[in-house]
């Protein structure tokens, strides 16, 4: 079996709940950016999850894939399961569709595997979840897989890092550690390992982040639980932090 992901950007509006009675009815939802909106990666990540329909549970998306029974062709062969979630690179929040894959697709299959997961952005699966508020704590989000603009694109893994070589998430064999401002925040080992999980979470490596709680958990002592920590993040000041992710980026202090 191999694993390919399909990446897109993300288009999200917050609906603020502040002041509402205030104002006639009125559409109040703001557009927000990939990088404001990868601060909301913990409730859009479980809102996807709680999509997924019992059915869905073998193939994901490709269950609906030959529902007319006009499609059974090699990519129904060989694309065994489809599904989508988010991951947050290069500080930002992308749509990723994994597949799973018995054979490599021919580029024409993969053509018609975009083609099939943007009609399932646009108006299948994408519709639903854009029509379902997410509750956040500044309000309620809406999160859409696709737009008509020319900002819309399915890339490979391969083309999202030609396009976006800074969110490269290996370098010289090594995995980047993502930036965490643990400096100057409260030294509690418990509040440092929430900070670091999140900081793991918020940039796709939720994997990473159950890995080393796990590890820290077993360690002996407080310094070899904050050496275990840097293994997968590194620790900057807030100000290191704000400098690095931009002055409109959310950072998490109430870990």
């Amino acid at each position: 079996m191999e694993i390919q992901k399909l990446y897109s950007p993300l288009y999200v509006s917050i609906e603020a709940t502040d002041n509402m009675e205030d104002f006639d009815y009125v559409d109040w939802r703001d557009e927000i950016s990939q990088q404001e909106a990868a601060y909301y990666y913990d409730e859009i990540h479980a809102a996807i999850l709680g999509e997924r329909m019992p059915e869905e549970a073998e193939r994901g998306l490709m269950t609906y894939y030959n529902f007319f029974g006009d499609r059974d062709d090699s990519v129904n062969e060989k694309a065994r399961s489809l599904f989508v979630d988010v991951e947050v690179h290069d500080n930002k929040l992308w749509g990723v569709a994994t597949i799973e894959l018995s054979q490599d697709l021919t580029p024409e299959e993969l053509d018609t595997l975009r083609g099939y997961l943007s009609g399932q952005y646009s108006d299948g699966w994408g519709e639903s979840v854009e029509q379902h508020e997410i509750q956040s704590g500044n309000g309620a989000l809406y999160v859409s897989f696709w737009s008509s603009d020319k900002s819309f694109l399915i890339m490979t893994e391969d083309e999202f890092r030609q396009q976006f070589p800074s969110a490269q998430a290996v370098a010289g064999g090594q995995r980047r550690r993502p930036l965490c401002p643990m400096i100057g925040a409260d030294g509690n080992v418990f509040n440092l390992i929430g900070m670091a999980a999140n900081t793991l979470k918020r940039n796709g490596m939720a994997d990473a982040a159950k890995e080393m709680s796990a590890r820290v958990m077993s360690s002996g002592s407080y310094d070899q639980a904050l050496a275990v920590m840097m293994e997968y993040v590194e620790p900057v000041s807030m100000d290191e932090a704000r400098c690095a992710h931009g002055s409109d980026i959310h950072m998490d202090l109430d870990m």
